[in-house]
């Protein structure tokens, strides 16, 4: 199967939503006239070819192909929407940098390897307290172990301690298993750090433009996330997108992307507020 593929509108549905049900699909909506483009699309070429099978890149030329460029509220492009599970999970417009499309991809792809070898927190009733003097005991035996650094930004993160989550998160090798999942949780601090002490979120509303119900149902998912209340979390960060998907900076849609990425995009839990989102979004 090749990882560059051309789409149409007549073999969309074949193409990218039933393929993405077996591996994710990205779908780079193009014009010839657009230099941005140009740009771009060499870029998310290389990075298909590098991930080898992980990703699928479906290329549709929105000037040929303008009825899904319609149903997808395609207004400008580059525009490039990532397909998972037959549903658009996401999406970004214009021409990113490589190191945002790598932190983009990172937030909902498990990449080289699979998943991350780390250890599963402790469940509910559990106790991380004791998660964390074993990764603790890891590291003083080898201070790189990158699952367990990745253990300890974990538990940093549930406990809104940012400093410590960066620390722990960017000493994960780059070569190892659990380098694009430290990644992820990087990508996601805006969130975790949201009301806890950090100053807020760094893309503040315009002046005027405060809506403090929404902030304190931010507030409310940040704390339930932190304390591992993560399905309560995705239920208000869901309430909060429905009410203004561009608040903040989209920090709904954002946070419930980065408690995705922490649970583990394969969890039957994931797969239904993936569903949820993707049909409010799109």
């Amino acid at each position: 199967m090749s990882n560059v593929i051309d789409v149409t509108d007549a073999t969309f549905v074949a193409e990218v939503m039933e393929r993405s049900k077996s591996v994710p699909v990205l779908v780079d909506f193009w014009a010839d006239w657009c230099q941005p483009c140009k740009t771009l699309g060499p870029i998310l070429e290389r990075l298909a070819d590098e991930l080898e099978g992980q990703i699928v890149l479906a290329k549709a030329d929105t000037e040929q192909n303008q009825q899904v460029a319609a149903a997808l509220r395609v207004q400008s492009v580059p525009a490039v929407y990532l397909f998972k599970d037959g549903q658009p999970l996401d999406a970004f417009v214009g021409a990113l940098p490589e190191s945002d499309i790598r932190a983009f991809l990172a937030q909902h792809l498990v990449l080289e390897g699979g998943k991350a070898s780390v250890p599963d927190l402790p469940a509910d009733g559990g106790d991380p307290a004791d998660a964390e003097a074993a990764y603790r005991e890891a590291l003083e035996q080898d201070p790189k172990q990158p699952a367990a650094l990745l253990g300890m930004a974990r538990i940093l993160a549930r406990r809104g301690e940012v400093d410590g989550v960066k620390k722990y998160a960017e000493a994960v090798p780059g070569e190892s298993n659990e380098f694009r999942a430290a990644e992820r949780l990087l990508a996601a601090l805006d969130f975790w750090a949201f009301g806890a002490g950090h100053g807020g979120a760094p893309e503040a509303p315009e002046e005027g433009a405060v809506d403090e119900a929404l902030d304190a149902k931010l507030l409310e998912a940040a704390a339930l996330a932190r304390d591992g209340e993560t399905e309560r979390a995705l239920a208000a960060l869901y309430e909060a997108v429905g009410e203004d998907r561009e608040y903040r900076g989209e920090m709904g849609r954002r946070g419930m992307v980065s408690l995705f990425g922490f649970l583990g995009e394969d969890s039957d839990e994931v797969r239904v507020w993936q569903r949820r989102l993707a049909n409010l979004l799109y």
